[in-house]
């Protein structure tokens, strides 16, 4: 498994973004965080679209302390376009995550979801 350590993709902070571990997470990986969520879930803001390139079959889980709910919140920002881009032949399985002001697209097309995937909590 392969941790996420930081909120925003900084190369030089010696930390893992959501980015950097999709990035360089190999197919059939799954990405999981580690953060303190004793007060509350961890928000991470995408300044830029995940993008799930052909062969990216990956699971990423949002339960850090492992009482099977959401403790990540992805939050788009409002002209970054579709928070997540899954490309033809990729798998993605999100867990446990919660999507705030997203939508997501399948090689660029928009697919609403449903339970705040579709931008509408």
């Amino acid at each position: 498994m392969i941790f996420v350590t930081a909120l925003s993709d900084d190369p030089l902070d010696g930390r893992l973004s959501l980015g950097e571990a999709i990035a360089s997470a190999a197919a059939g990986s799954t990405i999981g965080f580690d953060f303190d969520v004793t007060s509350g879930p961890v928000l991470i803001d995408l300044a830029s679209p995940l993008i799930f390139a052909a062969g990216r079959n990956l699971v990423i889980d949002g339960d850090i302390d492992g009482n099977a709910t959401a403790d990540v919140i992805l939050r788009a920002a409002p002209s970054a376009g579709p928070a997540i881009t899954v490309k033809s032949g990729a798998t993605v399985t999100l867990s446990n995550i919660v999507l705030d002001a997203a939508f997501a697209a399948t090689s660029g097309t928009p697919v609403p979801g449903t339970a705040g995937a579709n931008g509408q909590n």
